[in-house]
């Protein structure tokens, strides 16, 4: 008597990925761990591990037993492009085998923190002024965030000359440039404080990013008056002119 005792194979395998970190904001490495299972009942041969964005990934070995697990890690490194772009990392592991098993991935998505962001000082190189001169200011201007700010645009309510020379900053940046007021006799005579404010900006939408200086005007009104005589002694009537000097 004959039987035939049927042999039912279940190919499969599954795949875990897990990132070290969920979001990034500065560049850097992200390590992931790919942990692979063999779920089915038979053996997995000519195994292969891919990832679409990291392609140095393997699984270091081309079988797997059934129940066999084997873990492994890839690092991908985020730089100031990423930063920049904003766009989350999304990347999906990928096992393959000879046996043909079902699809078989793993998403894992970093996402990018974005911080633009701007520092300016300003400042006079004489603070009170009491006649006519000029002032030089300095501005300072430093990128505070964590990326490239464009589009950057130095102002000042007082000085349309001023401008920062470039427009663009790179994280960390720092660019210093001057500019120059002339207080006129104008100034002196009205003798408001001269109230001036930088302003910059970028493409970024940083923050209100300002910075303000004041000039005194000290008015030290003084008035002399001198008067001097064409003669000083007279021996016969006469007349006697005078001369009036108002300083």
């Amino acid at each position: 008597a004959s039987k035939t005792v049927t042999i039912t194979q279940t190919p499969s395998a599954s795949i875990k990925k897990v990132a070290d970190q969920e979001t990034v904001a500065t560049p850097g490495n992200v390590n992931y761990t790919y942990t692979v299972k063999n779920t089915g009942n038979v053996t997995l041969t000519e195994v292969t591990l891919s990832d679409n964005k990291n392609p140095l990934v393997t699984l270091g070995q081309t079988e797997l037993a059934v129940g066999e697990k084997v873990t492994v890690t890839g690092t991908y490194d985020v730089t100031q492009a990423h930063i920049d772009a904003g766009e989350s990392i999304v990347n999906v592991a990928t096992l393959t085998a000879k046996q043909n098993i079902p699809v078989t991935q793993a998403s894992k998505t970093v996402t990018i923190t974005q911080t633009p962001s701007a520092s300016i000082t300003k400042e006079a190189d004489i603070t009170i002024f009491t006649v006519p001169g000029r002032v030089t200011y300095t501005y300072t201007v430093k990128n505070t965030g964590n990326m490239t700010l464009t589009e950057v645009a130095l102002t000042d309510n007082k000085l349309p000359s001023v401008t920062l020379g470039q427009t663009e900053l790179a994280v960390g940046e720092s660019v210093t440039v001057y500019g120059t007021y002339d207080v006129t006799q104008t100034d002196i005579t009205n003798g408001e404080s001269i109230v001036n404010i930088a302003t910059l900006t970028a493409k970024q939408n940083i923050p209100v990013t300002q910075a303000s200086e004041t000039v005194s005007v000290k008015q030290e009104p003084n008035v002399s008056i001198s008067k001097v005589a064409n003669q000083k002694a007279f021996v016969a009537p006469g007349i006697v002119t005078y001369t009036y000097t108002v300083r």
